[in-house]
């Protein structure tokens, strides 16, 4: 039976993989810097929680060899405020850490790493990917990362695909969608966050509004679609490509998600304005067919769906809103 360490696997989206693993019977080791296990205290008797640094080779060279790790999905990250507030921290953590993985991961004969990355990656929508039109983005687009957080993660997909052609390792990122689940406000902030703000506003009962951009289409992934997207790569048994668009290929627009928001509490005060995305802003659609192909990967893009997941996994936790 293989090991999983899932790296991150307390944050918002790494709790899903976490529940998905565990529900298939598995005990997977979940690694983080802080311990924190308010996100799966549920499922915390059915895991090994170890606190440990990506950036602490001794640290991840301890935990593989004390649980005879077999594959590994990594989730940690410096998030994107917090790289580009530290560049240095946030590629020490983001891309130097990836590459401190790899290595323990050749040492020990692991069979294979996956790693989050993201949307970021690709920079901002232009020409035919932009508004009015939204082409899909496949994973062949030339990368043009404008935070430092999405330039660690290019840089560690690069080094993934090293460790590929010279080492035989079996290496794939997943570049996630915007992504949509509880957790997310505390965690990322809400500038980084939207459409949680909007839904857990519309929980609480209080009024959010957003002046401008409600037209503007974005690929909006649930985070359990996105944990279930990552698992069907980790479990795969061979893989065709080191690289995967992990998102719905239709796009959900702030007002659609306030509608559907409304839907489920009538009389919440929301307030979209019209209009599109700003000039570089990163709202555009992605080419999921290399996922479908593949791995028969569909994930839900009906917002009501979305909302009411959302909602029902705040209960299951016992969360309130966050804002």
């Amino acid at each position: 039976m293989s090991k999983y360490l899932v790296i991150g696997g307390n944050g918002v989206i790494g709790h899903f993989l976490t529940r998905q693993i565990v529900a298939q019977g598995h005990r997977p080791v979940v690694m983080s810097r802080s311990g924190d296990s308010e996100l799966i205290r549920d499922i915390a008797a059915q895991c090994d929680i170890v606190r440990g640094d990506i950036t602490d080779v001794a640290a991840l060279e301890g935990v593989v060899r004390a649980h005879a790790i077999s594959a590994i999905a990594h989730l940690g990250a410096s998030l994107p405020a917090a790289a580009d507030k530290d560049p240095a921290l946030g590629m020490r953590v983001n891309s130097e850490g990836t590459a401190n993985l790899l290595a323990v991961a050749l040492r020990h004969n692991i069979r294979r790493v996956i790693m989050a990355s993201s949307k970021n990656v690709y920079g901002p929508a232009r020409g035919r990917h932009a508004d009015p039109e939204y082409a899909p983005i496949p994973e062949d687009h030339r990368p043009d990362p404008r935070t430092i957080y999405g330039i660690g993660k290019l840089a560690s997909e690069f080094l993934g695909r090293w460790y590929v052609a010279n080492h035989g390792l079996e290496f794939a990122a997943l570049r996630f969608g915007a992504t949509v689940g509880p957790g997310k406000i505390t965690r990322h902030g809400g500038s980084y966050s939207r459409y949680n703000m909007i839904l857990e506003s519309a929980m609480a009962g209080r009024r959010h509004e957003v002046p401008a951009g409600g037209d503007a289409l974005c690929d909006t992934i649930f985070n359990d679609d996105a944990a279930r997207g990552m698992l069907a790569v980790l479990q795969a048994p061979s893989l065709k490509h080191d690289l995967y668009n992990v998102a719905t290929g239709s796009g959900i627009s702030l007002k659609d998600y306030a509608a559907a928001a409304e839907r489920a509490f009538p009389g919440a005060d929301l307030a979209i304005g019209p209009g599109f995305a700003t000039p570089g802003a990163q709202s555009f659609i992605l080419d999921v067919r290399r996922m479908r192909e593949e791995f028969g990967f569909v994930a839900d893009p009906d917002p009501d769906r979305i909302v009411a997941r959302y909602v029902e996994t705040m209960k299951l936790l016992g969360l309130k809103p966050a804002v």
